[in-house]
C-alpha cells in the first residue's frame, strides 16, 4: 500500500517575506545587544585600567617626592657644613692675623697706649689744620675787601696812562753763560761737558 504523505500547505509569499524581515530584525537586535555587551565591558575595563593607572602614578610621584625630600635634605646638610668650614678657615685665618700683628707690635715696642696717643695726636692734627683753613680763608676775604677799587665819579672820565710792559723773565730752561770765555751752549742740546 502506498502511503500517502500529507504535504504541508504551502506558505504564502508574503508570510515568508514577514518571517524574512523579522529574522533580519531579530538579528539587527541581537547584533546591538551584543555591541551594547561589549561596549560596557569594554568601557568597565577601560575605567578599571584608567584608576589602575592612576594609583600606578600616585605611588610613584609619592616616590619621586621622599627621593626628591631627600636629596633636598642632603644638599641643605652639604652646605650647612661647608659654612661651617669656611666660617672655621675665616675665623682661624683672623685669629693668625692678630696673632702676626700683635707679634710685630711686641717687636716694635709698640703696646695700645701708644695707639691711643697717635690716635689723639692725629685728632689734634686735623683739628689745627682746620682752624689754619678757617683763617687762611677769613684772611683772604679780608684782602679782597681791602683791594676793592674806590667809586669812580661818574661825571669825569679816568684818564687813560699807557700799560707798562712786562718785564721779561729769563726761562729757566736756559744755562747760564760761563764766564770762562766758553760760548754759550746751543738750545735744545747740552753743553759738550755734560753729555
Amino acid at each position: 500500500m502506498a502511503r500517502t504523505r500529507k504535504r504541508k500547505p504551502l506558505e504564502s509569499g508574503e508570510t515568508v517575506a514577514r518571517k524574512i524581515w523579522l529574522a533580519g530584525l531579530g538579528a539587527y537586535g541581537k547584533s546591538v545587544e551584543d555591541a551594547h555587551g561589549q561596549i560596557d565591558k569594554a568601557s568597565q575595563e577601560a575605567s578599571k585600567f584608567f584608576h589602575d593607572l592612576v594609583s600606578k602614578g600616585q605611588s610613584i610621584e609619592d616616590h619621586s617626592r621622599e627621593a626628591l625630600k631627600e636629596r633636598i635634605s642632603e644638599a641643605k646638610e652639604m652646605i650647612s657644613e661647608a659654612r661651617e668650614r669656611i666660617s672655621e678657615a675665616a675665623d682661624s685665618n683672623t685669629r693668625s692675623v692678630e696673632e702676626m700683628i700683635g707679634r710685630v707690635r711686641e717687636r716694635m715696642g709698640v703696646d695700645d697706649a701708644v695707639h691711643m696717643r697717635l690716635d689723639a695726636l692725629a685728632r689734634q692734627v686735623n683739628a689745627l689744620a682746620q682752624k689754619v683753613t678757617g683763617l687762611s680763608l677769613r684772611k683772604g676775604a679780608a684782602k679782597g675787601k681791602a683791594r676793592k677799587p674806590p667809586a669812580r665819579a661818574a661825571a669825569k672820565p679816568a684818564a687813560r696812562k699807557p700799560a707798562a710792559k712786562a718785564p721779561v723773565r729769563k726761562s729757566a730752561a736756559k744755562p747760564a753763560a760761563r764766564k770762562t770765555g766758553a760760548t754759550p751752549a746751543r738750545r735744545g742740546r747740552p753743553p759738550k761737558s755734560a753729555r
